[in-house]
């Protein structure tokens, strides 16, 4: 069976794989090995000579290196994933961010084996991509309109989707059947953190922020720029292969309709948060549902004995 991408996104068929790719990672974290080139072989994500790395660091960070991936026998080859690992971090904070990276894994495996069986059709990059290929042509040339896209990138479905498959795991580790302690946990943990800060923001004080930044530059070749960038990010993010197409993106945007395009993002954003959180809600059902199914199965005694084959 050829999964597609829909089907990835389900949490009942993705887990399986995650978790035992998040405990396979782990486990080459603790026992030492900075460095790692290792085949990983379930079915729907199958992995061939992926590189491992973990570095010391003060920050936490983690990243997937793909360039260089390609399909062969339905495999997934070359990909390397890069750890940066403080010396008080938690497991569960490891994990969390081991799972996190395999999840974007899925989804790179996915778009390449479309390609690699329907290589006459076009198949654009996911939104997801889109944007993280474009965030770093902006980090430069406009700092503030660099993080606004920096939240449209972390509130996209694919990503929301990616922290939502993470979170599986990181809640169900702390083997609690309380709704609202369960709830408690995903607040405190750094993506609950994140969301909450997005949901703070003050979007009317960041984009006047760069709206000023147009209307008081002197240098005419940067307001060009910055007008530049947000029309470019337009034209590449409609083409990505979303499911949602924002008819405010198609304007092109100049100084009398910046405002409103703005403002049409931030009901996007918020829109997808209040999507996300009611998909936490579900997971957290999901999650002590799991863990009661658990603990009922293990109680009871079966025996395959007498169906096996002679």
């Amino acid at each position: 069976m050829i999964y597609t991408y829909n089907d990835f996104l389900l949490l009942e068929i993705y887990s399986d794989v995650n978790k035992q790719y998040t405990e396979d990672i782990l486990n080459l974290y603790n026992n030492g090995h900075d460095f790692s080139t290792i085949d990983l072989n379930n079915i729907r994500l199958p992995l061939k000579n992926i590189s491992i790395m973990f570095f010391k660091s003060n920050k936490k960070k983690s990243l997937v290196i793909k360039d260089k991936g390609f399909i062969k026998d339905k495999f997934l080859n070359n990909i390397i994933l890069k750890f940066y690992i403080p010396t008080n971090i938690s497991q569960i904070d490891i994990k969390q961010e081991i799972s996190h990276e395999i999840g974007h894994i899925q989804e790179y495996y996915d778009k390449l084996l479309r390609k690699y069986e329907n290589p006459n059709k076009d198949n654009k990059e996911s939104n997801h991509i889109i944007i993280n290929k474009i965030l770093q042509d902006i980090r430069d040339k406009n700092k503030d309109f660099f993080i606004f896209c920096d939240i449209i990138y972390n509130t996209t479905s694919d990503e929301l989707n990616e922290k939502i498959s993470s979170l599986y795991q990181y809640l169900k580790s702390f083997d609690i059947k309380d709704k609202d302690q369960l709830l408690l946990k995903y607040k405190s943990s750094n993506i609950g953190k994140k969301i909450e800060e997005i949901k703070k923001l003050d979007f009317i004080k960041l984009c006047d922020k760069i709206q000023f930044n147009i209307n008081n530059d002197s240098n005419v070749n940067n307001k060009k720029i910055l007008f530049e960038l947000i029309n470019d990010f337009n034209v590449r993010y409609m083409s990505s292969d979303i499911n949602h197409i924002y008819s405010f993106m198609n304007n092109k945007i100049d100084p009398n309709n910046i405002e409103k395009y703005f403002k049409d993002w931030r009901k996007v954003i918020l829109k997808n948060i209040q999507k996300f959180e009611k998909k936490i809600n579900d997971l957290i059902v999901k999650v002590i549902t799991d863990i009661l199914h658990n603990e009922n199965y293990d109680n009871m005694d079966i025996d395959y004995t007498d169906y096996l084959s002679k």
